[in-house]
């Protein structure tokens, strides 16, 4: 335990959550003194990924995820750029033809 805590004012640190297995940085900003007050910013745990699932059917690929908040885009290369599939909503069924296109999902 640090015995003077506003030496810790401006120093980057994390945090660990052991119920919920999250990691969180944070770094106070104000320290108060004998008062108790302090000021703090803290980063948001990462969001757990949706996943997307893409099943073979005969000549077309099926794409599922379970989340409605996001949105499906392709590119032709993995890279990008890539533009948001207009309608496209799970399950989404692409015939397999032409150039090769890669999948992901965005909030």
């Amino acid at each position: 335990m640090n015995p003077n805590p506003p030496s810790t004012v401006n120093v980057p640190a994390v945090v660990h959550l052991v119920s919920e297995n999250i990691y969180v940085g944070i770094k106070f900003t104000f320290w108060g003194g004998s008062g108790g007050l302090f000021a703090y910013e803290r980063t948001s745990p990462p969001a757990a990924p949706v996943p997307l699932s893409i099943t073979r059917l005969q000549d077309k690929v099926v794409l599922a995820w379970n989340d409605p908040a996001f949105s499906l885009q392709s590119a032709t290369n993995v890279g990008g750029p890539y533009m948001t599939v207009a309608g496209a909503t799970s399950p989404y069924t692409n015939r397999i033809s032409g150039s090769q296109l890669h999948f992901r999902l965005i909030h």
